[in-house]
């Protein structure tokens, strides 16, 4: 799933989405779930039926994540900040750029473990920055169009959040607008699975990830045809569609029958939701671009993109106690290598808030500093370097 990265200040909380597994890219919270979400889903030929049953145990698993992360979330570190979250630019953090506290953070991580369930679910990404608080033992949630309310406990919030969420969607699945108001996450669960079920059986409604195949079954009709985004083929098994990630949200497969000249004689939905939570493993990006050249005394800018990579830089030394260290917003690691390919340092999070800091006494020599994000995220830092003269 989408990784949560660190902001203090105005750094960013940066997730994937790059993939919960985008894919999840939740990377981070893949740990909180008993199976992957892509297990659960991409499976390669399926029926309607079996995709529910595997939307709906997504559903549980991912649920009991978050039921998991409210149970350790610190009392410590409350500073009574609000937080915002701005679903555009996947960054977090105090909604004044002011500092705040790990249980500051915490909440905005559990809060958006709920919105990555959102969006799994097809939902889109919200127009308004979202915002979270707690002070003492209440919690809220909210948008920036003025939606929100303090709740006594994580799990009523939370409940709150989704369908806050839910409700403004015009792309989550059908059925995954929960009806009424859930008091906690036990009772969205319900609901969910009794909506989502419901829609199932009465439209044929249900969610279709890239790269699953579903079989479909329209009686009497002799042409099959999908709307931009999904593909629909013939087999031996019978008619198959899939989406081809080049659209997402609800869309509709319509089957043709002889002397019906207006309309198709049968339509189904199903909800592809968004590519950016959907990644796989060997999505990921691993290489490098050639950053340029660092000079002792001096300090660059870079940039990280979402879904991997990083940048090498040259570096030339004369000899002796040397630093390297980032500032910025994103959450970058850095590792030092020499002339022969042996790394000499590496450091996640030694420096202020979650940037990096590197120490040591070199030989003069020629290195290669080699600079990524430390979750698949991405965004802008600085990197300087003192000493090596």
């Amino acid at each position: 799933m989408r990784p949560l990265l660190h902001i203090q200040g105005t750094k960013e909380l940066g997730r994937l989405r790059a993939g919960l597994g985008r894919r999840i890219r939740l990377a981070c919270m893949v740990a909180l779930l008993s199976a992957p979400v892509g297990a659960l889903l991409a499976q390669t030929v399926a029926t309607p039926q079996t995709l529910l049953d595997r939307t709906l145990s997504m559903i549980d698993a991912h649920l009991d994540g978050v039921r998991s992360m409210t149970r350790r979330l610190p009392m410590d570190g409350v500073t009574g900040a609000m937080m915002a979250y701005d679903p555009a630019e996947d960054v977090a953090g105090a909604a004044d750029g002011g500092r705040y506290g790990k249980g500051d953070r915490a909440w905005v991580e559990t809060a958006l473990s709920v919105y990555d369930l959102y969006r799994l679910l097809g939902g889109e990404v919200p127009p308004d920055r979202q915002l979270f608080a707690r002070q003492d033992s209440r919690f809220f949630v909210g948008n920036e169009r003025g939606a929100g309310a303090w709740f006594d406990t994580p799990d009523a919030a939370l409940a709150h959040y989704f369908g806050l969420l839910a409700r403004a969607s015009r792309q989550i699945a059908p059925g995954a607008q929960p009806a009424g108001t859930p008091t906690d996450l036990t009772s969205l669960s319900r609901r969910l699975s009794a909506g989502l079920a419901s829609a199932s059986a009465t439209s044929g409604a249900t969610l279709l990830p890239v790269g699953t195949r579903m079989r479909i079954s329209m009686e009497g009709v002799e042409t099959v045809v999908g709307e931009p985004g999904l593909e629909i083929t013939e087999t031996a098994d019978g008619t198959m569609v899939s989406a081809d990630g080049t659209a997402d949200g609800r869309l509709r497969v319509h089957g043709y029958a002889a002397g019906r000249r207006f309309g198709p004689a049968e339509t189904m939905t199903v909800t592809v939701p968004s590519t950016a939570t959907q990644p796989t493993p060997n999505e990921t990006n691993t290489a490098l671009s050639d950053g340029g050249t660092l000079v002792p005394g001096g300090r660059t800018e870079g940039r990280l993109v979402r879904g991997g990579g990083g940048n090498r830089y040259t570096l030339t030394l004369g000899g002796g106690p040397t630093t390297i260290t980032s500032d910025g917003t994103a959450d970058v690691t850095a590792k030092l290598v020499d002339a022969q390919g042996t790394e000499v340092a590496r450091d996640d999070d030694g420096g202020e808030g979650y940037n990096f800091l590197l120490e040591a006494d070199l030989p003069a020599g020629t290195y290669s500093l080699v600079i990524e994000h430390c979750c698949l995220g991405g965004g802008r830092y600085g990197v300087s370097v003192s000493g090596g003269n």
